[in-house]
C-alpha cells in the first residue's frame, strides 16, 4: 500500500490536485530566482556553460508548475491545404517517478476537451490512469502508461518532452556539437546573444531518406537566442536536417520553434511551441529539392502556477 499526501493546486481542476498527489515524488521547492549571471562574454564555450546552468535550473523549477495547454494539430495535403485539424485543451503537469535510485520525468496532460467537446468522466479516468501507472511493474512501464495518455487524441505522429526540457544543446552533447556565435539581437525588448549549433555526429533518428541522398545522414542543428543578462533561453530553434547533392544547405525534415516569456518563478516559461514535420520530399525538374510540410503541432500556454503541499489528509492505493 502506498501512502502520499495530496497537493493543493492553484488550478481550478480538482482531479488534477488528486492526480498530482499520486504523481509527484520530488519535493516541492519554493520559487527562487535564477543565479545572476551574464552571457555578455566573447568566449562561446563560456556562454554555452552558463546557458547549460540555467537550463538545469529551468528543469528543476518547472517540475512543480502547472498550466493550461492548448495543442492544435494540423495535417496538410501535398497542395498545402489542411486535410484535418484537432484542438486539445489540457492541464499540463510534470509526472515524475523514482525507483531504485533512478529519477525520471515526463509530461502528463489531463485532457479537458477535444475539438471543443468536454471529456467525459475525466476524474474517473485520471484516477484510474495514475493508479495503473503507480502499480506498473517497472519504471519504464510506468512512464509508458502516462505517455500513452498524451498519444490518445493525437493522429499518427506523437510528441512529448519539449515543454519540460528546452533548448537544443544538452550536456550529453559536450564535445559532439559545434557552436558558433551568430551575432546579437533583441527579443521582446531584451538583448540576446545568438548561437548557431550543429551536432557533428549523425542523429539517432531512424527517419529514412530517399535514395538520391546517397550515403547522407540526418543531423541535429539549430539556433539559440540567449538573454545577455540572465543566460536564460528566450527562443530556441531545433532542426533535423540532411545534406543533398543539389542543395546548398542541408534540407530540413523536422523543425521545432520554441519561445519563452517571464513568469513569477524566476524562470522564463514556454509561451508557444511550433513543431513541423516536413517529411514529404519533392524534387521537381529544374527546381531545387525540398521537404514539404505534412503536419504541424502548435502548443500555447496559459498562466503557469505552482502546486503547494497540503497536510490534511492522505490518499491510499491498494
Amino acid at each position: 500500500m502506498k501512502s502520499v499526501k495530496p497537493l493543493r493546486a492553484t488550478s481550478s481542476s480538482a482531479i488534477l490536485a488528486v492526480a498530482a498527489a499520486l504523481l509527484f515524488t520530488w519535493p516541492v521547492r519554493s520559487a527562487q530566482p535564477l543565479t545572476a549571471s551574464t552571457c555578455d562574454v566573447e568566449d562561446v564555450g563560456e556562454v554555452v556553460a552558463r546557458y547549460l546552468a540555467t537550463r538545469d535550473e529551468y528543469v528543476n523549477a518547472f517540475r512543480n508548475l502547472v498550466a493550461e495547454e492548448t495543442k492544435t494539430i494540423e495535417v496538410f495535403h501535398a497542395s498545402g491545404e489542411v486535410e484535418k485539424r484537432r484542438e486539445i485543451v489540457s492541464d499540463l503537469v510534470v509526472y515524475s517517478a523514482a525507483r531504485g535510485g533512478r529519477e525520471v520525468a515526463t509530461e502528463y496532460r489531463d485532457v479537458r476537451s477535444v475539438d471543443g467537446r468536454a471529456v467525459d468522466r475525466r476524474a474517473e479516468r485520471a484516477l484510474k490512469l495514475v493508479t495503473k501507472a503507480a502499480n506498473a511493474a517497472s519504471i519504464t512501464k510506468e512512464l509508458e502508461t502516462i505517455n500513452n495518455e498524451t498519444r490518445r487524441y493525437e493522429f499518427s505522429r506523437h510528441l512529448r518532452g519539449f515543454t519540460i526540457n528546452w533548448g537544443g544543446i544538452g550536456k550529453q552533447w559536450r564535445g559532439d556539437v559545434q557552436v558558433d556565435r551568430a551575432g546579437r539581437d533583441q527579443l521582446a525588448g531584451s538583448d540576446v546573444v545568438v548561437l548557431a549549433y550543429r551536432r557533428t555526429s549523425p542523429s539517432a533518428s531512424t527517419i529514412p531518406l530517399p535514395r538520391e541522398f546517397g550515403a547522407a545522414k540526418v543531423h541535429d542543428q539549430g539556433r539559440l537566442w540567449i538573454d545577455v543578462h540572465t543566460c536564460q533561453l528566450r527562443r530556441g530553434v531545433w532542426e533535423l536536417a540532411a545534406p543533398h547533392p543539389d542543395a546548398a544547405e542541408p534540407l530540413v525534415i523536422i523543425r521545432a520553434d520554441l519561445t519563452y516569456r517571464p513568469s513569477a518563478f524566476g524562470i522564463l516559461v514556454p509561451d508557444r511551441i511550433v513543431f513541423d514535420w516536413m517529411d514529404r520530399f519533392t524534387h521537381p525538374k529544374n527546381r531545387p529539392p525540398s521537404f514539404v510540410l505534412s503536419e504541424r503541432m502548435t502548443f500555447t500556454y496559459g498562466t503557469f502556477k505552482r502546486f503547494e503541499v497540503g497536510t490534511d489528509e492522505e490518499v491510499h492505493l491498494k
